[in-house]
């Protein structure tokens, strides 16, 4: 389990409230939580189901970022395997923590004198049982819930598939988080303070430069509309605020309500509404257009009283001077009205759209920085 679970874990593991987590304590979770752990492992052998059972389990913490903990079990699981033929064919399912986000890998590991062959999982892995992770890939994990393969004691068939190993990733260990560190020292001075606002304005700075946060929907919004430097600093704050609350709105989630609703479940929930808003915006952009092009303009009205006195055709005469607009670059030369106004694509309403669409998506590892500061009582500190 990564940081965030495994926070969220600790009240139920810490059962005398020392905010410590005892080998007894892991134990005993381990010990609870194993039943219903095989229950939802599924294996049969030629379509005859198997029992798994426990042969030994190891529970361990593994420091994370901001020095909260991860939690890592390992199971070696064992089963009576009926009657084999001279092919077999297995078929497993994983269906623990269905309903949560995360990294799910399946590797078939070879044995000695077993040829095993058309395989949908690979033969080796690519996180080292979990300890490390492909950053190519961070942003799409694994979701390796099912697998089935052949395995015989004789010879493979001569058109079978061989069991394949993975290639072409790359991993790396799982980097640490120096802003959280500064969490976890073991006095807060004013210098520390400090050094931890400078490194925070730093790291957001490069974070805000980064991809993503919709910034070249954001950008080609502001050049096509003329966006103003006031415009675009409200942009930014607007992001900058929205992007702040959702990390906390997510953290009181994580703190009190992970019991009904799940974090990571909210994740695509915010995408689809930051979606739902740029196409808003989209949308009255193509209106504003539309009518332009069709001269049904709705900003900007100007009107002119010219008239002329035709019962004297030598009075005849254009009162221009009364032609007149509401605006002050919107006027009349001989009958023919125009604007020097820009394009009025843009408004307040469209930018705080545009800002919170880019900024409703909280940073992970905003949040990990702020359960770390509650873990450590820490929290105006954080």
């Amino acid at each position: 389990m990564a940081e965030i679970p495994t926070f969220q874990e600790q009240a139920l593991i810490d059962a005398d409230k020392d905010g410590t987590l005892s080998e007894d304590e892991l134990n005993a979770y381990a010990d609870k939580i194993t039943p219903q752990f095989l229950a939802n492992l599924q294996l049969s052998v030629n379509n005859q189901p198997l029992t798994l059972r426990a042969e030994s389990k190891e529970i361990t913490t593994l420091p994370g970022a901001g020095n909260l903990p991860t939690l890592r079990i390992k199971w070696n699981l064992i089963a009576d395997l009926p009657n084999k033929n001279a092919v077999n064919q297995v078929v497993f399912e994983n269906k623990n923590y269905n309903e949560r986000l995360g990294w799910n890998e399946i590797v078939v590991n070879r044995t000695s004198g077993i040829g095993i062959f058309d395989s949908t999982a690979f033969g080796s892995g690519i996180t080292d049982e979990l300890k490390s992770y492909p950053q190519e890939t961070l942003n799409a994990p694994l979701t390796e819930r099912t697998a089935e393969f052949s395995f015989t004691t004789g010879a493979v068939p001569e058109n079978a598939k061989i069991l394949q190993n993975r290639d072409g990733h790359t991993t790396a260990a799982v980097q640490t988080d120096r802003l959280a560190e500064l969490i976890a020292v073991p006095e807060v001075t004013p210098s520390i303070i400090l050094l931890g606002l400078l490194l925070a304005f730093g790291l957001g700075a490069m974070h805000a430069m980064s991809p993503g946060h919709g910034k070249a929907v954001v950008g080609a919004y502001l050049v096509g509309s003329k966006g103003t430097p006031k415009q675009a600093a409200f942009l930014g704050l607007t992001v900058t605020i929205t992007h702040t609350l959702g990390v906390f709105a997510l953290g009181l989630i994580t703190l009190f309500a992970s019991n009904y609703i799940l974090p990571e479940r909210l994740i695509p929930f915010l995408s689809f509404i930051s979606g739902l808003l740029v196409l808003y915006i989209g949308l009255t952009m193509f209106k504003s257009r539309l009518f332009a092009v069709l001269g049904w303009e709705t900003a900007g009205h100007h009107h002119g009283h010219e008239h002329s006195h035709g019962e004297h055709e030598h009075h005849s005469h254009s009162h221009d001077e009364n032609s007149h607009s509401h605006d002050n670059l919107t006027h009349t030369h001989d009958g023919h009205t125009h604007t020097h106004l820009p394009p009025e694509d843009i408004s307040w309403k469209s930018l705080l759209a545009l800002g919170i669409s880019g900024g409703l998506l909280p940073c992970p590892s905003a949040l990990v920085l702020m359960l770390s500061a509650i873990s450590l009582n820490r929290v105006g500190y954080g």
